[in-house]
């Protein structure tokens, strides 16, 4: 990953957060970052081979930490591998109908293009740890995780919002960036 710049990358639907979820605003793209956005899917089913009384309880109370990392993981990797290859139509295939009318697979190429021209490798989401930034939102239906994953020469931030659709989680907001470490 190059350290030179932060980019930031931000794709959303419009009208589509509940007062508690929200969006996440696009960044100022002065000089020492960049703002881009999109909104990858990536879904992981949580809980699908659970007992009926551990998925009732999770609907309750949100998807365990293994589940949470899987999702994070998984978006993550899809990202990187649209990346690399400039083919986002897997990304845009695995998002929630909600990431899908908001997004196509030209438009996350375009959003994304930041990472591709800059050589900014997602890789190290895959082996080291994320850090949340705040407890999980989830509202039944939706989930939204916000942190970020310490690594040199750049930290990879997100803020990633999931719906529940047919049993498993799809993204429906992704917002990703690389920064500096403090």
């Amino acid at each position: 990953m190059k350290a030179a710049s932060t980019f930031l990358i931000f794709l959303a639907a419009g009208a589509l957060a509940q007062p508690a979820f929200g969006q996440a605003k696009p960044v100022n793209t002065g000089a020492k970052s960049g703002a881009s956005s999109a909104q990858p899917a990536s879904g992981a089913k949580a809980g699908a081979n659970a007992p009926a009384s551990q998925q009732a309880a999770s609907a309750q109370s949100g998807p365990d930490s293994a589940t949470l990392l899987i999702l994070i993981r998984s978006a993550l990797e899809t990202l990187n591998g649209a990346n690399a290859t400039n083919n986002y139509s897997v990304l845009y295939a695995l998002g929630s109908p909600t990431f899908q009318k908001a997004n196509s697979p030209q438009a996350l190429s375009q959003n994304f293009a930041p990472f591709r021209q800059n050589g900014i490798s997602l890789y190290p989401a895959l082996v080291l740890g994320p850090r949340l930034k705040q407890n999980p939102i989830f509202d039944g239906s939706r989930i939204r995780l916000i942190g970020v994953i310490p690594s040199n020469p750049s930290n990879i931030t997100f803020d990633i919002q999931y719906e529940r659709v047919d049993n498993s989680w799809k993204i429906s907001i992704l917002t990703v960036g690389v920064t500096k470490p403090n």
